[in-house]
């Protein structure tokens, strides 16, 4: 109701924390929850978890809120039914079978934590220590502390020394070790041969790199240690050589500026001790200086004579110490009743089934672990999947058999055995062991007891998601303990716990009251060693360091035992201490996993709860989410997921989003394990048509307001308008049509409001926001509302002034990640809003707030644009990327989305501006008409991103818009309010900048506040871990010279060192290759037809055609002829090989022929034309061949060939019948001489 205080809840009746019971009994604060998610307002609320005191309206507007609503029903003669006026609350009798616990339970002392101390000793090994230090006894005293402190836990060393112009660490990655091995060696005496000068500053520098580079590594651990620089030297500094030592003294001061730095570390502390030498009366100048760079840290001096022992025992090492808070509330359950349907149900033996459940299984309601497996009976009812059907499968032990050990054990103390666990695949360290999207151990404050119990998520971050979609989230449901998985709002009012208060002493701010009613109790039967009638509530809370909630975070619980006969419980009245809450043991590990009896175990598939979903837009289709995260395998992992519909898949993902009819669905998950083993599981999902329709769009300015149906006003739309109206004439803000808007959506909202509000404008037909860039993009959670906002220096958030006014620093969480279900959450310590913004005319609503500790390690911050770069009217149809994490169009909210618009309108003037159809501008706005789509509700504070020279700056904030998000959307112009913005961020070393007067030091170097211009040769302001510090540069780190074809310039040793001439040759023969020093290789194409041959022969001539390289037409080796192969070198060219002898060339016209030489012979006979001067061949194709012989080949007798046909041969002369006659002598001339030799012989013969 309108005129309802928001010190009343009107669900549960009572009071909230800041009222009477806070406020007059207690006199204290509220407490603040500190890292509890965003879905836990509707605990806040329905509840009553204390309120803002900002919030609470002041006496005169109730009085005369309620005196004007009073007339108002009298005149129009009960328009207001009774359901519509609130009525204080009188607490009724406490029913039979209720009872009230109520007490304090306080956080953990500091020393039950112990924090970590990393010292860094810094040894002067210049060439006068070999006078100073002969026997190395700076090297013995850091031993012997080094010795000490090793016997604490959480206490780091490292070693650096300086005796030139490059000091070294002596132990590097960690910087900071626990290794005595590693310690040891770079505390050798040979690592410390004296040579060289003393140059302080580089030492220091060393230093501060080192420990940011450490702090780096792990933000939040950073932020609780302390870092403990012991330095020692015995002369003067070789690199700043004289009084006031300005350069060392501005090195001291960035050393312990690292304390407010962005991530900040827990503290710094600069101890020195001087060492004399010989003669040395210590009263130089530089001792004084050692003094000095003690004090300004808070350290101590030591002054150490020559041949004195050096003891470092005497400086401060200790840790830093914390408080405890509870980062969650207590929270109430008794485990012996269950929440149905229909009612309460028994649970004697508290395993998660009725009583009446348990009958009907055929297991003891009395046991727990029926068949004494070591499975609970609802572990092998729910989870195992087994054959119900079969005899005694619940009664008989199972195969997931365990050892006594851990069948009885309870490790982290929550309730289910380390068996359970195992098998479960659950941390039995962790009493809540759930994970987040990334796989992080992310506890959602749901015990892993009470997630088995009631059917959540027990190993996924689901404490606000609402799977029974009743508009309460599970963490709710179960603190109200009613069931996450059925719609019970019918039953909420009689049947939910309700949180009276909690709240925080002022005496003792680690300890918290509270008082929690109409806890329901139910007679059981005996179990165990319990007797009939007991009831088991359990409380527990979640507890934290306050600098820390996310880690070291401990479970301290109890559990009480009320008796009730049906009559009456004993007590009714239960009363705690904080000494009755004991911390859950998380002892080490038990051994490998049980599994649920060796390998082959089937995986457990979990296809979520049924859904019921509508027809958002009337299209007869709408988008569902599949979830199957609660899958397992109990031996493995699952390596697959399939969805089906009617045999048809439809996904095949773990967490699936798809488009379903309306109607009903019936969806089956089918997992697969590494071992190929399956198992599946369905969910019903219910989609229907709305069964009303909204009234149209309604732009500011035009026409009425809309109308909407009021939930028992009974009232028609005129008193609707008086009322609205008569609303604005009270608050003055009768010019304020916009508000008029936001009212009457008030007004006209559901019964049960979302678990977060709107406040101000979702990006509506957008597109999940991916882009790394934007983890600079984060939301904001605050009461029951969320905005959006961007971080735009390390601790800095930019959003909207409406989302800041009225709320304290306390009051917000920032969410960083592309879903608050699974975001990294961060505090806020400081807010502040524009001086001179105006709620009633939308003007300058801009606002910054700063973390309280540093974003998540690579978030990067983005710039906001400044004055030099502002929007003007040549920006009008200039894109412009909108990100948030607002509404919707399926009316969804959490989840980060962009989309791309276009600058419609800038309005600079100071009375503001008309535009579109008539809508009002504020000053100092940028707007777009949305027709694409835009911004909505949550997306307030959200950043328009616009490109200024390749950097994106933030240029404006999502402000207001249209009620529907369809027809304009605001932000306000951010280059406007630049002194407003850096007034803020201040100009700090390492802060973002895009001109030297946002830096405190005058120096913007490479978009960060520089302590110098830092303009020598491979230096650079922006190394990482040490913005702002100019130091120099790593090697690697390119250096360019503008002349891209003399290689690419990187620094090496402090030094710009050339690279490899720039390779232009693109391999390509067609271009010519060349470089530009401006643009780099440039190619030129050669002109079509020139050769570009590529030495083969065989693919054909090669030219150049646009700029390629074309083949022309292939080389043709076919010489006709069956008795060759035909092929080509690339080089020769076509070649024809012969076949072998005797190979068959039967083909064609020839009949029988075989290859002979290279060349097809027909078979005897076949081919002859009886021509002796002809060679008789077959050619397939042609038929028989008759080549003509050479003139002159001889043939037979005396003849020759001549034309191809046989001829005599002139010189062959016919003699006496014996042959042909020739100059050669004939046969018988021979025979005639060969009887003539031997005659002549025998007469030579000597006597």
């Amino acid at each position: 109701m309108l005129c309802r205080s928001k010190g009343f809840s009107p669900t549960t009746g009572t009071r909230l924390a800041h009222s009477k019971i806070t406020d007059q009994d207690n006199g204290g604060e509220a407490m603040s929850f500190k890292g509890l998610p965003a879905q836990r307002n509707r605990l806040k609320t329905k509840q009553n978890i204390p309120q803002n005191d900002g919030d609470r309206p002041s006496p005169v507007s109730h009085i005369t809120c309620c005196v004007f609503w009073i007339f108002v029903a009298a005149t129009l003669g009960g328009a207001c039914t009774n359901a519509d006026v609130f009525r204080l609350y009188e607490p009724p009798a406490i029913p039979e079978d209720r009872i009230v616990i109520q007490g304090t339970y306080c956080a953990s002392e500091p020393e039950d934590l112990v924090f970590p101390v990393k010292i860094l000793f810094i040894f002067d090994d210049s060439g006068s220590m070999a006078e100073s230090d002969p026997a190395f006894r700076r090297l013995q005293a850091a031993r012997e502390l080094v010795a000490a402190l090793l016997q604490e836990d959480e206490v780091y060393f490292g070693v650096e020394h300086f005796q030139n112009a490059q000091p070294l660490l002596l132990t590097t990655d960690p910087v900071f070790t626990r290794d005595q091995q590693i310690i040891a060696a770079a505390l050798a005496d040979e690592q410390h041969s004296p040579a060289g000068g003393t140059p302080y500053v580089g030492a220091l520098s060393t230093a501060i790199t080192a420990i940011k580079s450490d702090i780096n590594e792990n933000p939040i651990l950073a932020g609780r240690t302390r870092y403990v620089v012991i330095f020692l030297s015995d002369g003067e500094p070789t690199d700043d050589t004289s009084p006031p030592y300005s350069q060392i003294m501005d090195r001291v001061n960035q050393l312990e500026q690292l304390e407010h730095g962005s991530p900040p570390a827990g503290e710094v502390t600069l101890h020195t001790a001087y060492l004399e030498s010989n003669g040395d009366d210590s009263g130089g100048s530089h001792v004084l200086l050692l003094q000095q760079m003690a004090e300004a840290t808070g350290g101590q001096f030591r002054d150490f004579e020559s041949g004195e022992d050096i003891d470092f025992s005497g400086f401060d090492v200790t840790a830093i110490s914390r408080d405890y808070q509870a980062i969650f509330p207590v929270l109430v359950s008794n485990l012996n009743v269950r929440t149905t349907l229909t009612g309460l149900a028994a649970d004697s033996d508290a395993d998660g089934l009725s009583d009446a459940e348990e009958q009907a299984l055929g297991t003891d309601p009395t046991l727990a672990d029926s068949d004494g497996d070591g499975c609970s009976d609802l572990m092998e009812a729910r989870y195992a999947n087994w054959d119900p059907l079969t005899p005694g499968w619940l009664t008989e032990p199972a195969h997931c058999d365990c050892s006594d050990e851990l069948r009885y054990r309870d490790t982290d103390g929550d309730g289910l055995s380390d068996c359970e666990e195992k098998w479960l695949s659950l941390d039995w360290q962790d009493p809540d062991s759930d994970l987040d999207a990334e796989g992080n151990t992310q506890p959602d404050h749901m015990l892993d007891r009470l997630e088995v119990l009631w059917h959540l998520g027990r190993t996924r971050y689901d404490s606000g998601e609402d799977y029974d979609r009743d508009g309460v989230n599970n963490l709710d449901e179960l603190a109200s303990h009613m069931d996450p998985n059925i719609s019970d709002n019918d039953q909420r009012d009689e049947l939910a716990y309700r949180y009276e208060y909690i709240y925080q002493q002022v005496d003792h701010p680690n300890c918290y009251d509270f008082r929690v009613s109409n806890v329901r109790v139910v007679r059981t039967l005996a179990s165990g060693d319990l007797p009939a009638g007991s009831n088991r509530i359990f409380l527990y809370f979640t507890e934290a360091p306050q600098d820390d909630p996310h880690r070291e975070r401990t479970v301290k619980a109890l559990e009480v035992h009320v008796n009730f006969d049906g009559w009456q419980p004993e007590p009714a009245l239960v009363e705690v201490t904080p000494e009755d809450f004991q911390r859950l043991d998380q002892a080490g590990d038990l051994g490998g996993p049980q599994g649920c009896g060796g390998d082959g175990c089937p995986p457990q598939a979990q296809a979520g709860p049924d859904q019921e979903v509508s027809d958002s837009d009337s299209d007869g289709i709408e988008q569902v989410l599949l979830d199957g995260s609660g899958s397992f395998d109990p031996d493995g992992t699952i390596t697959g997921y399939l969805w089906r519909e009617q045999e048809q898949t439809i996904a095949t993902s773990r967490v699936a989003s798809v488009e379903m009819g309306v109607g009903e669905h019936e969806i089956e998950l089918v997992v697969v394990d590494d071992a190929g083993n399956t198992a599946s599981d369905t969910v019903h999902i219910s989609i229907t048509a709305p069964t009303s329709t909204s009234t149209g769009p309604n732009p500011l300015g035009q026409g009425n307001l809309g109308g909407c149906a009021s939930a028992g006003a009974g009232a028609g739309s005129g008193l609707l308008l008086f009322i609205l109206a008569s609303l604005a004439w009270l608050a003055g803000r009768r010019r304020s049509r916009l508000y008029l808007l936001l009212l009457l959506a008030a007004g006209c909202g559901p019964e049960h409001p979302l678990q977060l509000g709107i406040h101000g404008l979702p990006i509506i037909n957008g597109s999940p926001d991916t882009d790394p860039a934007h983890q600079a993009v984060v939301a904001l959670t605050f009461g029951q509302y969320m905005c959006t906002g961007t971080l735009i220096s390390p601790d800095v958030i930019l959003t909207a002034a409406h989302c800041v006014k009225g709320y304290r620093a306390a009051d917000y969480t920032v969410y960083f990640g592309r879903d608050i279900q699974t975001a990294t959450t961060r505090r806020v310590s400081e807010v502040k809003y524009h001086p001179q913004y105006n709620e009633n005319s939308i003007t300058n609503d801009i606002a910054v707030l700063r973390l309280s500790s540093p974003p998540p390690a690579g978030v990067t911050p983005i710039p906001y644009l400044p004055a030099s770069l502002a929007m003007s009217s040549a920006d009008v149809s200039r894109p412009l990327e909108f990100v948030g994490y607002g509404q919707d169009e399926y009316n969804q909210v959490g989840r980060r989305l962009t989309i791309t618009d276009t600058v419609d309108w800038i309005c600079t003037n100071p009375g503001g501006c008309t535009v579109g159809q008539g809508y009002l501008a504020s000053a100092n706005t940028i707007c777009s008409d949305q027709n694409d789509g835009g911004t909505c509700h949550g997306d307030s504070g959200g950043p328009a991103f616009i490109e200024r020279n390749g950097t994106t700056y933030v240029a404006g904030v999502t402000s207001y818009g249209d009620q529907y998000c369809q027809y304009f959307g605001c932000s306000t112009k951010v280059d406007a309010f630049e002194a407003f913005i850096a007034d803020f961020v201040g100009g700090v070393l390492g802060s973002p900048c895009t001109a030297a007067a946002q830096c405190d030091s005058g120096h913007c170097v490479e978009g960060v506040c520089c302590e110098s211009s830092c303009s020598g040769t491979c230096m650079t302001c922006k190394l990482a871990g040490s913005a702002g510090l100019c130091l120099p540069a790593p090697d690697g780190t390119p250096c360019p010279d503008g002349n891209a074809c003399n290689g690419e310039e990187v620094c090496l040793l402090q030094e710009c060192v050339s690279g490899e001439p720039l390779d232009c040759d693109d391999d390509n023969p067609c271009s010519t290759d060349a470089c530009d020093p401006l643009n780099g290789c440039v190619h030129a194409p050669l002109a079509d037809g020139t050769s570009c041959a590529d030495e083969d022969l065989c693919n054909g001539q090669e030219t150049c055609q646009a700029g390629m390289c074309s083949a022309g037409e292939a080389l043709d080796c076919d010489d006709g002829n069956p008795c060759t192969t035909d092929g080509c070198d690339a080089l020769a060219g076509c070649n024809h090989r012969p076949l072998p002898d005797g190979s068959d060339c039967s083909q064609g016209l020839c009949a029988q022929a075989s290859c002979q030489q290279g060349r097809c012979l027909p078979a005897d006979g076949y081919c002859d034309d009886d021509n002796p001067c002809t060679s008789d061949t077959c050619l397939p194709e042609s038929g028989c061949q008759h080549q003509p012989l050479a003139d002159g080949t001889r043939v037979e007798g005396c003849q020759m060939c001549a034309a191809g046909l046989p001829a005599d041969d002139p010189d062959c002369v016919v003699a006496g019948g014996c042959g042909c006659a020739s100059s050669t002598p004939s046969t018988g001339q021979v025979l005639w001489w060969l009887l003539f030799l031997p005659g002549l012989l025998r007469r030579r013969r000597p006597a």
